[in-house]
């Protein structure tokens, strides 16, 4: 009964990572003065989907656990990216 709730917790973190994801491809990206930021997120993208792709397999669920935390605060960091955009942008 403990597996399948840890199963399940997991496969909740998964969609609202991914959920997250989708959704970020809908949000209009301004360009900034510094294109270097648009580069770094550009590589958090990357990041991501290869995080996303990657096959831990069923025996390592506190891998999966870790991963999970890595695209979340990989999309906690585009959040920051757009900020800094939008402070470099304001006048």
């Amino acid at each position: 009964m403990k597996t399948f709730a840890r199963a399940e917790k997991y496969l909740i973190g998964f969609g609202l990572a991914l959920v997250m994801l989708t959704g970020s491809q809908f949000v209009p990206v301004a360009t900034a003065a510094d294109p270097r930021f648009d580069d770094a997120w550009s590589a958090i993208e990357k990041a991501v989907a290869l995080l996303l792709a990657a096959d831990v397999g069923p025996d390592h669920q506190k891998c999966d656990k870790h991963r999970l935390k890595a695209v979340v605060l990989l999309l906690k960091a585009q959040e920051e990216i757009e900020e800094a955009k939008a402070c470099v942008d304001a006048p």
